[in-house]
């Protein structure tokens, strides 16, 4: 392919794929006469000065060889002029009377992938969302692509589906964008490419800017059985019930031989653990009034009206703050009771939007806020 071919692909493909609705959407009817023209005039004007910062295009693989589509462009709206030009785009883009032309891109790079890999692809379930948050405005763009990827026993590839016939409908990224490739639950990763990637649980993430080759991006997932908790947790049990064995064993022998028996704990002393130690004859009920009392102390009514009414994020960040700034990935599933899935993909969008830290720690997660200090992990 000759530099000029090359360039004119680049120009076109990025300019309607990857540049947020304002700058390579559909281009809005022209106004037309009196004042009210005027004004829709300036409206247009101010939308198409906004450019976004940043954009994260998540490609999030399924199981089944479709692939979930995210795409999220954020603006920073320094000024109220900007807050209202985004908000005006914003109200067009959800309605679809904006940014449509990269909906129609991806349906032509699909159908175009689907005549090179002889698979049937379509683009489905097409979703536009907008908000306001803390004077930054996020566009998401998401919708479903259809046997993205293609199987081979127990691999799953994402690759072919980049290329057309002898070209690539994703020849690079602009200087503000990121591509992420996300596994499937269960599947770990085999092999990606291009160089120049960094990798977390998986998912594979390029930063522009950069271009690609026809053939150049790829990668591969092995799907994983969940053999259960690994040797060292399974050896910590064993020795856990064995000395819990050896304690019960020994206390019925002491009794039999009518040799002086210390008391059995009725719970730990007060520590860390925030639990309350019954000593010195207290009775059952002030031990109990004692329990209940650490049990609520950090709860009020306030917090279980107000949880209700959290976003996902939120409930996140507000566990954090409760557990000082820092959790494991396993613990944060515990506490919401979501699913692995649920918690890792909410965990790596946050990570994204810059509102959490994710540091790899032996086989887990540390999970915290971007100013926390994590250099001492001694106990975690």
């Amino acid at each position: 392919m000759s530099t000029r071919t090359r360039a004119a692909l680049l120009g076109v493909f990025v300019g309607l794929l990857f540049v947020g609705p304002a700058v390579g959407g559909a281009v809005a009817p022209a106004p037309t006469g009196g004042s009210a023209a005027g004004a829709d005039a300036t409206q247009l004007t101010s939308q198409q000065s906004l450019a976004p910062d940043n954009e994260t295009l998540r490609i999030g693989l399924q199981s089944d060889g479709n692939a979930r589509w995210t795409i999220r462009s954020n603006y920073s709206l320094a000024t109220d002029a900007d807050e209202r030009a985004f908000r005006a785009l914003a109200a067009d883009y959800t309605d679809g009377n904006y940014g449509a032309g990269r909906v129609a891109a991806f349906r032509t790079a699909s159908q175009r992938a689907s005549e090179a890999t002889g698979r049937s692809m379509v683009i489905r379930n097409v979703k536009r969302s907008a908000n306001v948050t803390n004077g930054t405005g996020q566009l998401v763009l998401q919708f479903t692509w259809t046997n993205f990827s293609r199987q081979s026993g127990e691999r799953l590839y994402a690759d072919d589906v980049f290329n057309t016939s002898g070209q690539t409908w994703l020849p690079g990224l602009e200087p503000y964008q990121r591509l992420v490739i996300e596994p499937p639950p269960a599947h770990t990763i085999v092999r990606a490419t291009p160089a120049g990637y960094t990798v977390s649980d998986g998912t594979v993430r390029w930063e522009g800017p950069r271009e690609f080759a026809p053939g150049d991006l790829s990668a591969s997932y092995q799907r994983v059985e969940n053999s259960g908790p690994g040797f060292p947790v399974a050896l910590a049990g064993l020795v856990v019930g064995a000395v819990a064995v050896v304690a019960v064993v020994g206390y019925l022998v002491r009794s039999r031989d009518g040799l002086p028996v210390p008391p059995l704990p009725t719970s730990t002393s007060g520590d860390e653990s925030g639990e309350t130690a019954v000593t010195d004859g207290a009775s059952a009920e002030s031990a109990d009034a004692a329990v209940a009392a650490g049990a609520t102390g950090d709860t009020d009514e306030g917090d279980a009206v107000d949880a209700e009414l959290l976003s996902d994020e939120e409930r996140i960040e507000r566990l954090l703050e409760r557990n000082g700034g820092r959790m494991k990935q396993a613990t944060i599933v515990k506490e919401t009771d979501w699913s692995n899935a649920k918690v890792s993909q909410l965990l790596s969008a946050m990570d994204d939007e810059g509102r959490i830290d994710k540091l790899r720690i032996g086989r887990e997660n540390l999970i915290s806020f971007p100013d926390e200090d994590v250099t001492d992990l001694d106990d975690e």
